[in-house]
């Protein structure tokens, strides 16, 4: 089967219109025809929050590092098949693609009268794929909470890290899902913050399941180099630690990744020092606070738009001396901008001279809200006029900074590379 075909019988599967449609147990029965592919790796669960991404790229990155065979599956793009797992840090070989497929197909043939969902199908393609591969480790990276009940089928999980203070999710759906996931946990969960109201929930959890629970020292956490671009740091006095961004919230990540790689140490797998370190570095920056220009400055971030804004606005203070007397331009995406709007306003900590906001359909509450804000809006319904837009005056004095989900940034840096390359 060529590449080509895969990719449009992938496709021919519908996406799911009601998430009450998607069926774990169908995807269960569809893994174990397959030859049990849900079973052998060992399997580490990262829960949906701003920071899961992060945690997920610095878990991968170590582990790779260690020697080890890895794959991560990956629902921030809603099971886009091109985007939903990689092996190793990159995307499959194409000869692995073809024979997932061809074996995913010859299984539903003989279940003529059984409909799956592209979702599904994605999914278990996601894991044939690790399979063929020979993944000792697979990371499950729930970054979106649509598709309740699927990632358990891969259970147990060796570890489950559920990054705490970042989410979105009401304290119900959280306490619900998180209860299940510590549930089907075999050695530990890795959570955040001791300070949120998300660590109550799930160290009671804990308690209630026996299950250990493992958390960052933030207090053991001692930066002893910013630049702006990198930060190197100590942990738990332990030095030569360096990642490469200045966001307070990938630091976090950091050392949910560290504590993470910790607890698999105590479970008796072998993962050095060295590979830590050099996992930390080589896993980049994970979309937190990205310059992808230094002049003008642009800078990217896919963080929820509650916390960063005040997150990011403190890491910029190390980035420029001038920082205050900058021009403050900040870009949503159509998803988080009413809130983000809401959170300036409130917030009063970025002060922007302009607002660019990117909605296929702008809405009277939306147009109500840039009205009233004391900066100048502008609506955008095309992600290219976007970033045109953004790099319109290439001025020294400009600081643009833009949020929204991975999907959006993703195409709004190609169009930014795409409209520079043009230029030149």
């Amino acid at each position: 089967m060529k590449y080509a075909n895969s990719v449009k019988y992938l496709k021919s599967f519908d996406l799911s219109g009601d998430i009450s449609e998607i069926s774990a147990a169908r995807v269960a029965g569809l893994c174990r025809d397959l030859g049990k592919i849900n079973v052998g790796p060992k399997f580490i669960h990262i829960s949906g929050a701003s920071a899961s991404h992060g945690c997920a790229l610095f878990i991968e990155s170590i582990i790779k590092n260690a020697g080890y065979r890895v794959g991560r599956i990956n629902t921030a793009y809603k099971f886009d098949i091109m985007k939903t797992v990689y092996i190793d840090r990159q995307i499959p070989v194409i000869d692995d693609y073809n024979k997932a497929v061809a074996a995913i197909r010859q299984i539903v043939n003989k279940k003529s009268g059984e409909i799956y969902k592209r979702e599904e199908i994605v999914f278990v393609f996601s894991l044939m794929v690790c399979m063929l591969e020979g993944c000792e480790f697979v990371i499950l990276e729930e970054c979106i909470n649509e598709y309740p009940g699927l990632f358990e089928i891969c259970a147990p999980y060796e570890i489950a890290v559920i990054p705490s203070g970042y989410g979105k999710e009401p304290d119900t759906l959280r306490e619900q899902k998180w209860s299940n996931t510590i549930k089907l946990v075999r050695h530990e969960v890795i959570s955040g913050n001791q300070k949120t109201d998300t660590y109550n929930i799930i160290s009671d959890k804990c308690r209630l399941s026996g299950t250990r629970l493992a958390i960052p020292a933030k207090a053991q956490f001692v930066p002893t180099e910013i630049d702006n671009r990198n930060v190197a740091f100590e942990y738990k006095g332990k030095s030569n630690y360096k990642i490469k961004s200045i966001s307070l919230l990938l630091r976090d990540c950091a050392m949910t990744a560290i504590e993470t790689v910790n607890s698999l140490r105590r479970s008796g797998i072998k993962i050095s020092g060295n590979a830590i370190c050099q996992g930390l570095l080589e896993a980049g920056n994970a979309g937190f606070c990205e310059i992808i220009s230094a002049s003008p400055l642009i800078i990217t971030d896919i963080s929820s738009m509650t916390e960063e804004i005040t997150v990011l606005r403190k890491s910029l203070d190390s980035l420029s001396s001038d920082f205050e007397k900058s021009e403050k331009v900040i870009c949503f995406g159509a998803e988080n901008a009413r809130e983000a709007i809401n959170k300036l306003k409130s917030a009063h900590c970025f002060s922007p001279a302009k607002i660019y906001i990117f909605t296929p359909d702008a809405n009277e509450e939306l147009t109500a809200l840039s009205e009233d804000s004391e900066a100048e809006c502008v609506l955008l319904d095309s992600i290219k006029n976007l970033a045109e837009l953004i790099l319109w005056e290439n001025r020294e004095d400009r600081i643009t900074v833009c949020f929204g989900e991975i999907d959006f940034i993703d195409e709004l840096k190609k169009c930014i590379f795409d409209t520079i390359n043009e230029r030149q």
